[in-house]
């Protein structure tokens, strides 16, 4: 299929599946790159892929750079291909997508790079975590390998989060924005969505009816039930629905059920 490079017969066959999200030169430069992704351990970068795949010198490396700034292809689409693979091969038919959102910054330099900035990284090595880079916020839905003890995620579906005000959507924003496409791509399913505290907002207002979402959120905060329906009525109509009260009021009245969590052991790590 490719000079200097053979693929296996059940890579090729899953490749196969998102062959409609290219155009033929693309679809071929794309196996290359995988393959090359999943041969090189260290430095996966744009140009490190060439050498992971053998392709170093049959390609010129702005062949890979030409593929993710201007070849035809778009990025959720071939996003939902992979979620239609994972939940066909790795799900129970009809089984509840179980979606982990999050965001993680990739540090990069220079003063040209597009969407970079100073932002909170969990990872970074400095006290105040900040690091300059590039934020993508990511939807995984979450899968058991018979190989490991405990669930992974699979990363379907990533957006580029601009920082500062202004620069367009926040988060919780982009984040509800991925769910909603894997609930469109999936209308006969539950997507119970897990997120972190920054994932919560007015944007989640308008999510599918197949949706719930989990996330912290402040101790302070206080909730509100969704608007009702509009009366036909003159005036302007309810954006709020009734209050339920602050998170404190809700435990109170909530019952409660003891739950054992397992925590994370050193061989669930291999």
């Amino acid at each position: 299929m490719l000079p200097g490079l053979t693929l296996p017969a059940s890579l090729l066959d899953m490749l196969s599946a998102l062959r409609p999200c290219f155009t033929a030169p693309g679809f071929v430069t794309f196996c290359g790159l995988v393959a090359g992704l999943a041969g090189r351990v260290h430095r996966r970068t744009v140009a490190g892929m060439l050498p992971g795949g053998c392709l170093q010198h049959v390609w010129p490396h702005d062949r890979a750079h030409y593929f993710f700034a201007r070849a035809r292809w778009e990025i959720d689409q071939l996003g939902l291909a992979v979620a239609q693979l994972v939940v066909l091969l790795m799900l129970p038919p009809g089984a509840d997508l179980r979606v982990a959102v999050d965001d993680s910054v990739f540090r990069r330099s220079g003063r040209k790079v597009h969407g970079a900035g100073w932002q909170h990284d969990g990872s970074s090595p400095a006290k105040d975590k900040l690091s300059y880079g590039n934020c993508f916020v990511t939807a995984a839905i979450l899968v058991r390998l018979p190989f490991c003890s405990r669930e992974i995620g699979l990363p379907v579906l990533a957006r580029l989060h601009l920082p500062g005000k202004g620069q367009g959507p926040g988060k919780a924003e982009t984040a509800a924005a991925l769910v909603r496409q894997l609930a469109l791509a999936f209308p006969g399913r539950m997507v119970h969505v897990v997120a972190g505290a920054a994932y919560h907002g007015p944007a989640l207002r308008t999510l599918p009816a197949g949706v719930t979402w989990t996330c912290r959120i402040p101790r302070n905060a206080v909730l509100y039930d969704l608007a009702p329906p509009r009366t036909g009525k003159r005036g302007r109509p309810r954006t709020k629905g009734g209050r339920p009260g602050t998170a404190d009021d809700i435990a109170a009245a909530a019952t409660w059920a003891t739950v054992t969590v397992p925590a994370c052991r050193r061989e669930d790590l291999k």
